[in-house]
């Protein structure tokens, strides 16, 4: 798998554990994603986390459809590891289990514990993304960072370029082509965007026969997006 990006799915949670997958995120896929984990020196604090990196299955998706990753369904894994291993591996693998139990308290030697690359058959497994994805990857590909909106009630929170240095210009919103948008939630998320200097951005992907014939919809982004923002009179 070289260079790609290893997924870990756990629970239903897609979780990335290298500290130089994340910066690649970062930097080369506009992907900031939220660390889960907690700091090794201050372990019983909440303010600040530290690895892993969980994604949004919107997120982990982008990245398998982009070439870029690789996702792992970690018991998957080990269960076909363990039952593909001839009788002989079995047997001193699961002593070296029961060996690591009775030394738990002993600190084990790093290289003993990582795998060689080479011994391993990478491969991914699906995402299950929601309907909100093609709306995801569109901003995604115009460049903007992208971390969810829960905060301002909508789906994303869009910025311009990296959060660390900028604010979100936009809360975003997906909905189905057909889906009707009723007035009340048109007019109190222009006001609420306007509120916190944003600007409340609505979209959805267009049926590929909306899309026919047009010279700009060559390609596979069908997604029209549209912002609002609120104004006295």
């Amino acid at each position: 798998m070289g260079d790609l990006v290893r997924i870990t799915k756990v629970g239903g949670r897609y979780i990335v554990f290298e500290v130089k997958d994340v910066a690649s995120l970062r930097r080369d896929h506009c992907i900031c994603a939220v660390l889960v984990g907690t700091t090794p020196q201050n372990p019983t604090q909440n303010l600040f986390s530290g690895l892993p990196l969980e994604l949004l299955p919107e997120e982990a998706k982008l990245l398998v459809d982009k070439g870029a990753a690789y996702v792992v369904d970690d018991a998957t894994s080990h269960l076909t590891r363990l039952t593909s291993m001839d009788p002989t591996a079995k047997h001193a693998y699961l002593q070296s289990l029961r060996t690591r139990r009775q030394n738990i308290s002993r600190v084990l030697d790093e290289e003993d514990a990582i795998r060689k690359a080479e011994d391993l058959k990478a491969y991914s497994v699906p995402v299950e993304a929601p309907g909100s994805y093609p709306f995801y990857k569109h901003l995604n590909s115009k460049g903007y960072y992208i971390t969810p909106g829960i905060r301002f009630g909508a789906d994303y929170s869009v910025y311009p370029g990296d959060p660390f240095r900028y604010h979100a210009h936009f809360m975003a919103t997906s909905f189905e082509w057909d889906e009707e948008i009723t007035l009340l939630d048109l007019v109190s998320g222009g006001r609420l965007g306007t509120g916190v200097k944003k600007g409340f951005l609505i979209g959805g992907q267009a049926p590929s026969e909306e899309a026919a014939g047009k010279p700009e919809d060559a390609g596979e982004d069908r997604v029209r997006t549209f912002t609002l923002e609120w104004a006295a009179m």
